[in-house]
Parts: structure tokens; sequence; C-alpha cells
């Protein structure tokens, strides 16, 4: 069996930044200070960037946020690699749906097929037990070739509470790109006084198949629908110094079209963030906690939804879908320090590119696992990573590069915002 190096790298900030949220939504950015401020903003950028599933790969990547409506963001990139692999990705977001002023429309479409992929799915014969469960070997996984894609129309509605009482559209002013005027939240605990509250509808189509050696090929499709709210309570969301966020959510397949099995899947999640202060070198300093949850209530997910682990979001010293079960949990610390001093923005050709702000690093721990249910069996023996990391914010986006070691090994994510 092909067998790949621990450190994977993804290299491709204009792809990730084309197919990743945007700061907070339903949201105007006005950067204030000596920056000026376009009616609307545009990138056309390629890029290039190396993984196992990919090998080298070229794509270009466009993007443009204020047209139509000055909230409003439209991105698409495409990539090609020498191995065969391609990538299609086209994404819209914090449309306003006039003449429902506080209903606002995402929206996304992402096809993939991946020559040589790993999967931590059942089937690799040298490891009989379950791939993804957590006692699972590190090599338990099958290469396959994955063909996959993704349709989402999320709908949302801004509850007329909170700070979300007045224009659900909120205006944040930036002062070398930290929050000045407008914060949303992060004032009270009660959701009628402080923070936006936002009810959720997402109809999903998910496909994915799998083709392996000596391995039929394997239908992983999943339609449905998931309903939630959030509670956005925290000062700038882009880049939060204080108050938290709350959500629950709830994923219904019915088992229609070509749906793997039908199933219900339940996902909490919260954080917090906490003001240290400043200091002579840095600026600003939060400390910001996450937990989160989700456990299947009927049915059978398909292994890359719902209870997973291992990317660059939860449990980054590990792969996407690393571990996968039938419920998770998961707990991470993120120390950020925005450094006073930004040397960036006094290089000319840097500074009229990329309007780099600041300059923020960090580091983090995590732990989480996964379990045949939710039980106390989740909180035992725990998978565990830890890392550090450095954030800038460039054209009122924040990028960040992380480092995380795990048990297994080591991994590199460059990404937009974030991770929680």
């Amino acid at each position: 069996m092909k067998r790949f190096i621990p450190l994977r790298v993804i290299l491709s900030i204009a792809f990730v930044a084309l197919t990743s949220a945007r700061a907070g939504g339903q949201s105007v950015i006005r950067p204030g200070g000596d920056r000026t401020e376009p009616e609307n903003r545009s990138l056309i950028l390629p890029f290039a960037f190396y993984t196992s599933a990919t090998d080298l790969a070229v794509g270009v990547g466009g993007a443009v946020s204020g047209i139509g409506q000055p909230q409003q963001f439209l991105g698409a990139a495409a990539f090609g690699s020498t191995n065969g692999s391609v990538g299609l990705y086209v994404l819209q977001r914090d449309l306003q749906l006039n003449p429902i002023d506080r209903l606002f429309l995402d929206s996304k479409l992402f096809f993939t097929r991946y020559s040589e992929s790993e999967e931590y799915v059942d089937g690799n014969a040298l490891f009989p037990g379950r791939a993804g469960d957590n006692d699972s070997a590190q090599d338990d996984y099958v290469i396959a070739e994955t063909v996959s894609g993704q349709l989402e129309a999320n709908f949302k509605y801004i509850l007329p509470i909170g700070h979300g009482r007045g224009n659900p559209i909120a205006t944040y002013t930036l002062e070398r790109g930290q929050l000045k005027e407008g914060a949303t939240g992060g004032t009270s605990w009660n959701p009628f006084e402080s923070g936006r509250t936002i009810v959720e509808l997402t109809p999903f189509s998910y496909w994915r198949r799998l083709s392996a050696d000596n391995l039929p090929e394997d239908n992983f499709d999943s339609f449905g629908v998931k309903t939630g709210i959030k509670w956005e309570n925290t000062d700038f969301p882009m880049n939060p110094t204080r108050g938290n966020t709350a959500k629950a959510y709830l994923a219904r397949d019915f088992g229609i079209f070509s749906s793997r099995s039908a199933y219900t899947a339940m996902e909490l999640g919260y954080a917090h963030y906490f003001d240290l202060g400043r200091n002579s070198t840095f600026r600003q300093v939060v400390l910001a906690v996450d937990g989160w949850s989700s456990t299947e209530l009927s049915g059978d997910a398909p292994y890359y939804t719902g209870a997973t682990l291992g990317g660059y979001e939860r449990m980054r010293g590990y792969p996407f879908y690393r571990f996968n079960g039938r419920a998770a949990v998961y707990g991470g610390a993120e120390l950020r320090m925005t450094l006073d001093w930004n040397p960036l923005r006094d290089i000319d050709i840097v500074d009229k590119v990329a309007e780099i702000d600041w300059i923020q690093f960090t580091v983090f721990g995590e732990v989480g696992r996964v379990a045949d249910s939710f039980s106390g069996e989740l909180f035992s023996d725990p998978k565990w990573d830890a890392g550090i990391g450095i954030r800038v914010l460039a054209r009122q986006i924040v990028l960040r590069a992380d480092l995380a070691v795990g048990e297994e090994g080591v991994n590199m994510w460059l990404m937009v915002g974030h991770s929680f």
C-alpha cells in the first residue's frame, strides 16, 4: 500500500479564501484610518498547493465583495493537478432576500475528484477493526479515487432581538484592523439584550463515491435538511475579543434519492472569548475556548458528516475525518496575541497588494474523541494535539497558518478565519 509522509501541507491562500466563511456574515466592514473604502473589492489570483491526495496542483480563483449589495460576497476557484485531480468551488454569501430584509441566503457548489485520497473507511484487509474508531490504527485507511460534490442553500433569519433589533446588516469600523465602533455583542448574557440570534434552514445534497483496488465502488451520498439556531454574542465575529457564541443544529437525511441511509444527527457548540488586555509587545491578548459535540440520534450518517474529528477546524494534528463515529466530543483553547508592531505595513508593495493591518501569534491545544454512542466512554482516553500559529488580517480577512503536532504526526494548515 502506498504510504505518505505525516506532514500534510495545504498551500493555497486564494483557494481557501474563496471557499470559506467571511467575517461574521450579514455585515459591512469599514477599514478606517488611512485605508480607503472602495465600493466593491475584487481579486483574481493564481495559486498552487501540494497534498498527498493531489500531488502538485495549480489553479485560479476570483472573488468580489460588495457587488449588488454592500454585504454580498461571490467567489469561485478551480484547480487541476499532476495526478489528474480536479476541483471546482463556487460560493455566494449574504444575499439579502428582499422584501424580507432579515432573511439572507448563502449558497455553495463544490465538486472534486481526487485520484489518490486517504479515506478512513473500512476496507483495508490489513486491519480487521473499524476504520476511524478512537482506537483504530493510523494506517487503517484505503487509498481511493474519491469523487465528491456538495450543494447547499443556507437560509438565515436574523431575529429582531438584542443587537439584531435594528438594521440586520451590521457595520463594523476598524482602526489598525481592530474594532473601533459597531460591536454587536458581548455586553450581556441575555440574548434579548446582546448579540445577534440567527435561525437557519439548510437543504443539502452531498454525494461521495469511492473507488479502490479490490473493493467495489462505494456510495456515501446524503440528501436532507439541517436546521438550527445560533446566538452570536461577540463584539466582532471575525476576530472576537469578548463574549460568546452558542449553537444547536439538527440534521435529517430522509433516505431519499441515492442516500446511503436515513439518519438524524444533532450538533451542539459553545465558544467563549476573554479579553486579557494589552502589554508593551502585544496590543491585544485574547483567550478563546471552544466546546463541541455531535451525536447520531438514529440511523448511520456517512463518515465525513456529523461526529468526525480531524482537519483544519477540530483536532488539527490529524487529517480530515481521521476519527469518525456515532458520537464525538471536542474541546480546544487558543491564546491569541496581536503584535503592536507591524513591519509589513512599511513595505509598500506588500501594503498595496495585501493591506495587512496586524500580525498575530497563537498557541493552542485540543482534545477530543469519538465513540459508538454518547456515553461516558467519550470522556476517557481522548486524543490530543497542540500547536502554534500565525495570523494576519489582510484586506479585512483573517488568514491563518497553523502547525499542529498530534500522536500520529504533524499537520500544517493554511486557512481563512479562526478555527473558532
